[in-house]
């Protein structure tokens, strides 16, 4: 029986160390990590997410976050501003919603460099769009051509697409010429998934 890339994903994984609670870990930082997302869930290695959780439920997949940043202008008394908390080593970041704390995105990052908030490292694993393999170096015309989802452009530098659950913001960047200038030609730098609704408090 030839087995799927998600079937072979969930084979490999049935042997590795998992936790007391059953949620399987990575074993090490060079150890690759697998995403898989579409309009209804998020993978990561063989938990899946269909609605917005809570911080713990990701530290029980990928550890504790390597840093948290939480603005560079403090929160009013009684409120807090949204945080981000790293993983730099695996080249992403999750985005928690300042009153609900709830996990409100998670993004990959291909090109730290060219990235609003950028990670120590880039995205080394395996990320999956709706069963596509997204990689690192690929093209606007590239994503949109090998992705079965209806993207849009937004903006001259984005491809987006929203759901009932999940949104899909792939970010792109464009590469300089031998003179300095920005050139048309653009490349992959990070993909942004979104939880609909993590904003609401009830």
């Amino acid at each position: 029986m030839r087995l799927t890339p998600w079937d072979a994903t969930l084979s490999h994984l049935r042997s590795r160390r998992f936790s007391a609670l059953g949620v399987c870990l990575l074993s090490s930082p060079s150890e690759k990590l697998v995403i898989r997302a579409d309009l209804n869930r998020l993978q990561i290695l063989v938990s899946e997410f269909s609605e917005p959780q809570r911080l713990d439920a990701f530290v029980k997949i990928l550890g504790q976050p390597s840093r948290v940043f939480s603005g560079k202008t403090p929160a009013p008394v009684g409120h807090r501003n949204n945080h981000l908390h790293f993983y730099d080593d695996l080249g992403l970041y999750l985005h928690e919603h300042h009153a609900t704390y709830l996990i409100g995105g998670v993004c990959v990052v291909f090109e730290p460099g060219e990235a609003f908030f950028p990670t120590t490292e880039p995205f080394t694993g395996e990320l999956y769009v709706a069963g596509q393999l997204i990689q690192r170096g690929m093209t606007p015309k590239e994503i949109l051509a090998a992705s079965p989802l209806p993207l849009r452009g937004h903006l001259g530098h984005s491809l987006v697409v929203d759901g009932e659950r999940f949104s899909f913001d792939i970010e792109t960047y464009a590469l300089k010429t031998p003179s300095g200038r920005k050139s048309t030609k653009r490349l992959l730098s990070q993909v942004s998934i979104g939880f609909k609704n993590s904003h609401r408090i009830c």
